[in-house]
């Protein structure tokens, strides 16, 4: 899978000179269109004039230092992800870059409003992060349904597309009542074993279906976002990749926010394709 219009979002808070780099290593395998847009709060007409001309000559003098090849540069002002939302939409931007910061703590907000909004991948990079492993190592999270087979599928074309080694997650989240059990009675509670066999048989149905062998597999069981955390620290991954369709709202923090407060790895969202229900279901 290769990106055609890639938008960057670049914090005017932040220095735009390291994540543009980053961007140019994980995206140079593909031809691309590069547009980049920051957007500044409101401010009265002549002092947005001014630190919009400000922003936009701090921008080109990067892009010409690190030798970032931009097709535009956009400055705009107000809410952010109404700005992005919109841009994302007249560029027809089939993924969204953003820089994320652990210790500063705005992007989980951010990505909480963006993702209902944009029809597009969302790609979330740590600008402190080294460059990524050769290859890399890619962890991909998958709910066990027509949608998350889908998911899987747009995930082995990206892990082609980059070289990378990819292993496939599912987490068994127990019920409360399955908890409590545990608890009180010291042993695993049957819902929870039949939970998780039904989990193994069917990756491992979607594995022998798939074109090509994934190397490694296996079925989590917690609480998702920790046991992603953990996972990703055992192996040291380089990246995570999630479906936008098990991302909105309030699943959002279950699943991301552990990975991207503790700055382990970067994030790929993708939007969610058209769904092969006679595949994923086996029919």
């Amino acid at each position: 899978m290769s990106y055609r219009h890639v938008l960057l979002a670049l914090d005017p808070q932040h220095d735009p000179g390291l994540l543009l780099p980053r961007v140019q290593q994980l995206l140079h395998t593909s031809a691309h269109t590069l547009t980049l847009i920051s957007v500044l709060p409101p401010l009265t007409p002549a002092a947005e004039w001014a630190a919009k001309r400000d922003w936009l000559d701090q921008i080109e003098g990067i892009c010409s230092a690190v030798q970032v090849a931009v097709h535009e540069v956009r400055v705009e002002s107000g809410e952010v992800a109404e700005q992005l939302r919109l841009a994302v939409e007249e560029l027809q931007a089939d993924v969204l870059v953003l820089g994320h910061h652990p210790r500063m703590g705005g992007l989980p907000p951010l990505l909480g409003r963006l993702l209902p909004l944009t029809g597009c991948d969302v790609l979330v990079l740590d600008p402190q992060h080294d460059p990524w492993r050769q290859p890399p190592r890619m962890q991909v999270a998958v709910s066990l349904d027509v949608a998350g087979f889908a998911l899987l599928q747009r995930a082995l074309q990206v892990a082609h597309q980059w070289h990378a080694v990819p292993e496939v997650l599912h987490c068994v989240s127990p019920l409360a009542q399955a908890r409590l059990a545990i608890e009180l009675e010291g042993a695993a509670d049957p819902w929870l074993n039949e939970a998780v066999a039904r989990a193994e048989y069917q990756l491992a149905d979607w594995m022998a279906r798939l074109p090509a062998p994934v190397p490694r597999w296996q079925v989590l069981v917690g609480e998702p976002g920790v046991q992603l955390l953990r996972a990703q620290q055992h192996v040291g991954s380089d990246l995570l990749l999630l479906g936008d369709h098990s991302l909105h709202a309030h699943l959002l923090q279950q699943h991301a926010l552990p990975v991207l407060q503790q700055g382990c790895a970067d994030l790929l969202i993708l939007h969610a394709g058209p769904p092969t229900p006679s595949t994923a279901s086996g029919a």
